[in-house]
């Protein structure tokens, strides 16, 4: 990848655009959440276990809508060694969680309350008790909520530094590196240098992160940014490396 003169101590991040990306079944999360409400309003054992059952099945059905519309229906090598990599959840959890965790997309601590308590009713035969149903549904809608938040992904950001950006003759110009979400891979355009990715490639990962946090986690992406630049843009030290400026295109 070509390395620019840019001041990593101040650089300007421009948002070009947004969209939010989905992945659908015929039967999607807030369907089961539908359903958990509906199960809880039921009388007897039926509904409650019904209802917490369905409520687990959102969360699921949330974990693959993301991991279909961001990487597609497969499993890469490279897509599991950045999970391992970077997910702060442990490692007897299921792949699907520890995924939204490394790309900071929810906090898994809200999910592993549903599963203890559906493990008690699939493998200790327990009845779950009100609290517990109204804790899984909300914790289930919690969840979807905080994804569907996260999901709105910018396709396309510029990342370049004051001294190279000229707010008044920008549009149109390219004066640092141009990251773009193309389908199945990402580009970096420079110079009239275009690198590509895919998700069979570490930086493909990298990259994904930073684009679905750009819009709502500016602390995270900076963070992720300062790695990234350090292990592929030539950069030396995280520490000097600072998001100054945030700009719409």
């Amino acid at each position: 990848m070509q390395t620019l003169n840019l001041d990593f101590s101040n650089l300007i991040v421009i948002e070009d655009s947004l969209y939010s990306k989905w992945h659908t079944f015929d039967v999607m999360p807030r369907d089961y959440l539908m359903f958990a409400r509906e199960d809880r309003r039921s009388d007897g054992v039926r509904g409650a276990i019904n209802s917490i059952t369905n409520a687990k099945r959102a969360i699921d059905c949330q974990n693959k809508v993301v991991q279909n519309a961001l990487f597609g229906d497969s499993i890469s090598k490279q897509l599991r060694e950045y999970v391992d990599l970077y997910s702060s959840a442990k490692k007897e959890e299921s792949f699907d969680l520890r995924m939204i965790s490394s790309f900071n997309l929810a906090p898994i601590g809200l999910i592993s309350k549903v599963r203890k308590i559906r493990h008690k009713i699939e493998h200790e035969f327990k009845i779950p008790n009100q609290t517990e149903v109204e804790d899984a549904v909300e914790l289930a809608e919690l969840f979807i909520n905080c994804i569907e938040n996260k999901i709105k992904i910018v396709t396309s950001f510029e990342l370049t530094d004051v001294a190279h950006f000229d707010a008044d003759d920008h549009r149109g110009k390219i004066s640092g590196y141009y990251v773009s979400y193309e389908e199945k891979e990402i580009h970096i355009q420079s110079h009239g240098q275009t690198d590509k990715f895919t998700k069979n490639d570490p930086e493909f990962f990298f990259l994904a992160a930073l684009m679905v946090n750009l819009e709502s986690d500016k602390d995270y992406f900076s963070r992720k940014l300062a790695e990234f630049s350090v292990k592929h843009l030539g950069q030396k030290d995280n520490a000097k490396i600072k998001v100054v400026e945030w700009s719409p295109f």
